[in-house]
């Protein structure tokens, strides 16, 4: 059985079998169900564009959220959270995450509705390379680090305190990672990146 948008897609004949017709109807109320709860979950329109909505502080987790675009200097962009998987940067686990192998950058359209954005940064515990990571808000840099690096004295630095930035007013936030010597094994990683 294929199930369309809009309509059950029927076939030989099913309509004359009861547990057929007991299916169609109980995947039918599933996704009326599931449609109405993601629509209902954050009540009034969120600033971006969001499955789970607010947290209880107010917070809009960006890995839960669709982002305006982006792109990957190999392999794809991981949005990870504890019920898929976990990440750890500089030996710190997260349980939300996002990762892209540098050059990288992800763009996300806050419609100018939040005032703070809050992140940890940095390379997959273990990753090789080397990344330099900066914050975009409406084109204009607002944040940019060093080189760190995924071993040695840089490796922790964006796990040791949450960064969190000004961006009342901006309509499109981005978040890039540049990397370095080529880039080669940087797996960038944004822990838990937030806005309210």
């Amino acid at each position: 059985m294929r199930v369309a948008c809009g309509e059950m897609q029927r076939s030989g004949d099913e309509e004359n079998r009861p547990y057929g017709l007991l299916m169609k109807n109980a995947i039918t109320i599933s996704l009326t169900v599931i449609c109405t709860a993601l629509l209902c979950v954050a009540g009034e329109k969120p600033a971006v564009e969001t499955v789970r909505g607010k947290d209880t502080d107010g917070w809009t987790h960006l890995v839960l959220v669709r982002p305006l675009d982006y792109s990957v200097g190999y392999g794809r962009l991981d949005g990870l959270n504890h019920i898929s998987r976990n990440l750890s940067i500089g030996g710190k686990r997260f349980d939300l995450a996002l990762t892209a192998h540098a050059t990288s950058s992800i763009r996300y359209k806050l419609a100018g509705k939040c005032s703070e954005f809050q992140f940890n940064y940095g390379l997959h515990t273990g990753a090789g390379g080397a990344a330099v990571f900066a914050v975009y808000a409406d084109g204009k840099q607002i944040f940019k680090t060093g080189q760190i690096y995924g071993y040695g004295k840089t490796h922790a630095k964006g796990t040791r305190a949450p960064v969190t930035l000004n961006v009342k007013g901006v309509k499109v936030l981005e978040m890039k990672a540049f990397g370095v010597r080529g880039g080669a094994g940087a797996w960038s990683a944004w822990g838990d990146p937030k806005v309210r």
